[in-house]
């Protein structure tokens, strides 16, 4: 398991793969230390010693660790996919789906569900593009320039510090996208999707979402801690999965042509975003604390129709 308690361990254990790993520093009350870091890369550990600094029971420490990644194109860690435009040549966004332990593959993290911690994201993307994540944006600054050999224009995109979550629900988007936002639930509720995607046909799969949100809402008499709820759609995913704040689907299953009503796919699609809103309780808020009890989660098995549908 990796856990790290300060006032008696002199190794910070912490998960990484397929990442850069570069200096490690840890501070203590002023002090600071830096340190190497060693690899066992059976196990998709880091270690980072600190043997000269003597950490208070009780004491904060902060670790901070410089990293490179690369986008992978298996829809898995930190993901790109492809759509066409509509001049019909390709084009890129990014995601992130990371259940069960590819959080690791974007970050360095203790990534294990019974592990939480608030989450505080940054990102640095290009001026035209957009930035979505599990909470709402707190600021977005443009930048003249930056080091990096990207010179194309940028923006630093802070996002809202989480509630306490799991590694593996943390997640952000990248790209072109635009979005269909309701006002019909309490929260807010938006569907972004890529540019080639046509967002009257999200309306069908917004009114499911709100319609959900609050059959959850009453039924659960818990409420949604987060202040926003988007789903984003993504070509060829297949399924959905949890993030939250920021459920991730199939684009298909947010896009119903209403000219050609067909009872079966309104039903399963309807099924599947009730079922990954559901997690937003059953998982996210409330999480095992190991995969061998995931049965926990996934029974919960909820289609819920409104007569409007």
């Amino acid at each position: 398991m990796a856990s790290w308690k300060p006032s008696c361990e002199q190794n910070a254990a912490i998960f990484s793969l397929l990442l850069c790993l570069g200096c490690a520093r840890l501070t203590v009350i002023n002090r600071k230390a830096g340190s190497n870091i060693t690899f066992d890369l059976a196990e998709n550990r880091v270690y980072v010693p600190f043997p000269d600094l003597v950490i208070p029971a009780g004491a904060k420490a902060q670790l901070a660790i410089t990293y490179t990644g690369a986008l992978s194109t298996d829809k898995q860690g930190f993901f790109r996919w492809e759509y066409k435009k509509t001049d019909g040549t390709t084009a890129y966004n990014a995601a992130t789906f990371f259940e069960p332990a590819a959080a690791r593959s974007a970050y360095p993290c203790w990534d294990e569900p019974g592990i939480k911690a608030t989450m505080s994201l940054t990102l640095i993307v290009n001026r035209n593009q957009t930035a979505v994540s599990n909470m709402d944006v707190a600021s977005e600054i443009e930048v003249v320039s930056l080091p990096l050999q990207n010179t194309r224009p940028k923006k630093v995109v802070r996002f809202q510090t989480t509630p306490l979550m799991s590694t593996y629900l943390t997640a952000w988007a990248v790209g072109n996208l635009y979005y269909l936002e309701s006002r019909d639930y309490r929260l807010p509720v938006r569907i972004y999707v890529a540019l080639s995607m046509n967002l009257e046909t999200a309306k069908f799969a917004i009114k499911a979402a709100t319609d959900a949100l609050r059959f959850f809402e009453r039924t659960f008499d818990v409420s949604l801690e987060l202040p926003k709820s988007d789903l984003i759609g993504v070509a060829n995913y297949g399924g959905g999965m949890e993030n939250w704040g920021m459920i991730v689907f199939d684009d298909g299953t947010l896009s119903y042509d209403q000219t050609h009503i067909n009872a079966y796919d309104q039903v399963k699609d309807v099924t599947v975003i009730n079922h990954e809103l559901a997690h937003q309780w059953f998982g996210d808020l409330v999480t095992t604390r190991w995969w061998n009890d995931i049965w926990l989660n996934e029974g919960l098995y909820v289609c819920h129709l409104s007569p409007s549908h």
